[in-house]
């Protein structure tokens, strides 16, 4: 399972070193329009959660990042240049990485002025058991494990005629 609090984490370390002098945060309420610098507010969702098969889940993880300009003489092209190449790839969460398999990108304009939404798309397989819970060849958990079933081999053997 890959957790929301570590992917946003990885995503807030690379916009960090990005724009060392840009205020960071993944939480929300700590944004001001006073604020003198430009801000990033991160934070990750699941966008998707379905069956794969009887081990796995199918799942999206999404991250968004808003940027939000301290004034409107942001070059919001290379703004989203940058991001979009930082992260065209990978992301690497907790020693794992992860394919980043879509930026989608946004400008929008409200009544604080304009900001840019990032969204990047992780498809992921979560398992749906524990290993230990894997049920060997459709039994019961408890008396399907391996030492169960490695109770009675039978080999057929036979010597080859040369």
């Amino acid at each position: 399972m890959v957790k929301r609090l570590d992917a946003v984490y990885a995503v807030t370390s690379k916009l960090r070193r990005l724009f060392p002098n840009a205020a960071i945060t993944e939480r929300k309420d700590k944004i001001t329009d006073e604020s003198d610098k430009d801000c990033f507010y991160v934070y990750a969702r699941n966008s998707l959660n379905t069956y794969y098969n009887r081990y796995y889940n199918n799942k999206v993880l999404d991250i968004i990042i808003n940027f939000l300009p301290q004034n409107d003489e942001t070059d919001y092209m290379n703004i989203i240049d940058l991001i979009e190449e930082t992260f065209s790839r990978y992301l690497e969460i907790e020693g794992s990485k992860y394919l980043i398999q879509n930026i989608t990108t946004q400008q929008v304009e409200d009544s604080h002025g304009d900001f840019i939404v990032f969204i990047l798309s992780i498809p992921y397989l979560d398992g749906a058991l524990e290993l230990e819970e894997y049920p060997l060849m459709g039994g019961n958990p408890e008396e399907s494990t391996v030492d169960e079933m490695m109770k009675e081999i039978h080999i057929n053997y036979r010597e080859r005629d040369d």
